[in-house]
């Protein structure tokens, strides 16, 4: 399985990776739409190089001409993987479950609506919308690179026999909230500009309703039998919430007020891990001990970054970049982390009815 995140050139061997990885969801599919599949990395393949296929002068008038010409070949290449994982999705959704196929269709869709605008254009301009525009289509197309990519791991695992989790509400609301944290968390800005006051608001609001929503998914772990570690988490994300104030406020001092939304999520982060940790007797023990420990690690990533702005900001040491260890530690495990939680959530909220077959 491999991402395609960004806009280089498609290699060869991507292309082919991508064809290994649909032909592998063939094999465990055995539909004519998986069998329909397989042609799209070729495809892929083709529009990604689509500028060697053409005369000299007609590329060149494509890159000159405007944005949306310039950057067509990526942007078809990108649209036609969106479909295939999208036919992906639909076509497994009897491995997927309900939940975690109706969510992944929703975000791959909207990343593929943000793939069919022309906001090319908006990268040349400054202010609130066009800074709005461009981070949440560049985040929810990480976003949509990790779903499908997980999406397909797990047609090809195949359907765990779960019960389904008693509060499905509760759960799906803590997936909604981890999915917006995601996109948020990667989308932030350094530093948010004179003009980008709206921005920040925007981001504030985004922030205060992923966090209320993820405390309501630990509140209904708790309610199915993580118990105290449940509502350890809710208390962490909670007070993650009631620290979003100081943490602007510092970060904004350090000529850094993007990353004062980032350093308020280790909290909440840990809450997810003990929560995840102490849920014994839940199923997918395995999955959900691998995730706790990362989330751990992402809140200790976070923790040492505090610290550290902390002595800098104190003139005991002196850092050219304090918060940075958050976004070698903390970033990448929460990016993952949270969709793999969200996953997780819906899986249990709506389990797959489709035992495996046993050979």
């Amino acid at each position: 399985m491999i991402l395609y995140g960004g806009d280089p050139a498609v290699t060869p061997s991507s292309a082919l990776l991508l064809f290994a990885a649909f032909y592998g969801v063939h094999r465990v599919l055995r539909t004519a739409a998986s069998r329909a599949l397989i042609v799209l990395p070729g495809l892929f393949w083709f529009f990604g190089n689509l500028r060697s296929f053409l005369p000299g002068s007609v590329a060149y008038e494509m890159a000159s001409a405007s944005p949306l010409l310039a950057h067509a070949p990526e942007n078809l290449a990108a649209i036609v993987l969106l479909a295939a994982l999208l036919g992906m999705v639909i076509a497994g959704r009897a491995r997927l479950g309900r939940g975690l196929s109706t969510a992944s269709v929703v975000v791959l869709a909207v990343v593929l609506l943000f793939r069919l605008l022309p906001t090319g254009q908006l990268q040349r301009e400054s202010g609130t919308f066009p800074m709005l525009v461009l981070a949440t289509e560049d985040r929810w197309g990480k976003v949509g690179d990790l779903v499908g990519a997980l999406a397909m791991v797990l047609v090809g695992v195949g359907p765990v026999a779960v019960p389904p989790l008693p509060r499905r509400g509760g759960a799906i609301a803590g997936a909604t909230g981890a999915l917006l944290s995601c996109a948020g968390i990667g989308g932030l800005p350094h530093e948010f500009s004179g003009g980008q006051g709206g921005a920040e608001l925007v981001y504030l609001l985004l922030w205060l309703v992923a966090g209320v929503l993820m405390a309501i998914g630990l509140g209904a772990m708790a309610r199915a039998g993580a118990r105290g570690a449940g509502w350890a988490g809710v208390g962490l994300t909670v007070l993650g919430l009631l620290g979003l104030a100081p943490a602007l406020l510092v970060f904004e001092k350090a000529g850094a007020s993007g990353d004062g939304f980032l350093m308020a999520t280790p909290f909440g982060l840990a809450g997810i891990g003990i929560a995840l940790l102490g849920w014994t007797g839940a199923p997918l023990a395995t999955a959900r001990k691998a995730l706790g420990v990362a989330f751990v690690a992402a809140f200790v990533g976070g923790a040492l970054a505090w610290a550290v702005t902390w002595l800098d900001l104190a003139q005991v040491v002196h850092a050219r970049d304090p918060w940075g260890l958050a976004h070698l530690t903390t970033v990448p495990l929460a990016t993952y982390g949270l969709v793999a939680w969200a996953a997780l959530l819906l899986y249990l909220a709506s389990p797959p009815s489709m035992v495996p077959a046993t050979d």
